[in-house]
């Protein structure tokens, strides 16, 4: 008999799992109450069900976007990856060569103020697409850009506090369950 925690399919939903790993992600980000996980009878985990896990990828780089701490290479390579593209082409976007790009990514060269926000504003656009349910308007989406600009400046210096996302699924428009979208408007950033 399974403990009334368990589905009838033998799942339990984890209260708060910390996906940074799984992510690869060079910050914390922590799922809550979306992760689910099938046990065999000694406890052990068999298997783990995260929802979405592109949308979840591009969801922490929006957020990573719109967060005002200085971004590492760690966070350039992970927010490249996230939204799918070759660092030649982030390069020619950026108006610098492969070579620079890879000294970014590499730590040996630091993102300049203005680069810096090219790439917090293209990851945003893309990341948003994504994750954008298709009933939000035009005018939603543009507002959320124009976030971007807000509260960006000053950044907080590198080895400040490690940041730390926390995310949940989004409820559907009737107040039900889950749509599916990651729910990036009430993220709690410590």
């Amino acid at each position: 008999m399974l403990d009334s925690s368990f589905d009838e399919f033998g799942m339990k939903t984890v209260e708060c799992f910390d996906a940074t790993s799984l992510l690869g992600a060079p910050f914390s980000v922590f799922l809550h109450g979306s992760v689910e996980q099938k046990f065999d009878a000694d406890g052990n985990v068999l298997e783990t069900v995260v929802p979405d896990p592109d949308g979840l990828v591009k969801a922490v780089a929006m957020l990573r976007s719109l967060h005002s701490d200085k971004l590492t290479h760690d966070d350039l390579k992970f927010m490249r990856s996230a939204i799918e593209i070759k660092a030649s082409a982030l390069a020619k976007i950026l108006g610098i060569s492969p070579e620079h790009m890879s000294r970014l990514e590499s730590g040996d060269k630091v993102l300049q103020p203005q680069t810096e926000t090219v790439v917090r504003m293209f990851t945003f656009a893309k990341s948003v697409v994504a994750t954008k349910s298709k009933e939000a308007s035009v005018s939603d989406m543009i507002e959320d850009f124009a976030s971007i600009f807000e509260g960006i400046a000053p950044c907080k210096p590198v080895g400040a506090p490690k940041l730390e996302f926390h995310l949940s699924l989004a409820p559907c428009a009737d107040g039900a369950s889950e749509d599916g979208l990651w729910d990036v408007d009430a993220p709690r950033v410590a």
